[in-house]
């Protein structure tokens, strides 16, 4: 998923939170990285998105 590019104030907001991203999952720059182990359980699969969607949460 892309945060930069044609939505600037969107980018913009993004950037703000990448600090607090970085500390909760792994932020990579521009995008975010998912690779789960193959062995992943499903309540990990849903903390990892749940994570993510309370920092984009914040941001929005």
């Amino acid at each position: 998923m892309s945060v930069y590019g044609r939505r600037p104030k969107i980018s913009a907001r993004f950037r703000e939170r990448a600090t607090e991203l970085y500390e909760k999952a792994r932020y990579t720059g521009d995008i975010l990285a998912f690779s789960p182990p193959l062995i992943i359980e499903e309540a990990q699969i849903e903390e990892i998105f749940e994570t993510v969607a309370q920092v984009l949460r914040e941001t929005a």
